[in-house]
């Protein structure tokens, strides 16, 4: 919350969002079944590069 508030503070970003991360649990299951997570829900940042998700 903190980074929010300064990039809000100096100008940055007008509005900010904090929000629960998903569980991988949750990730899992969803795999598990054969389902997709909701829209933006494994968003992860930051992106790992090509190389290092080959690995």
């Amino acid at each position: 919350m903190e980074g929010i508030e300064k990039r809000i503070d100096k100008g940055e970003a007008k509005v900010g969002f904090a929000l629960f991360a998903t569980q991988m649990k949750n990730v899992i299951s969803f795999a598990d079944k054969k389902l997709n997570m909701p829209p933006k829900s494994t968003w992860f940042d930051p992106k790992t590069t090509r190389r290092s998700s080959k690995l």
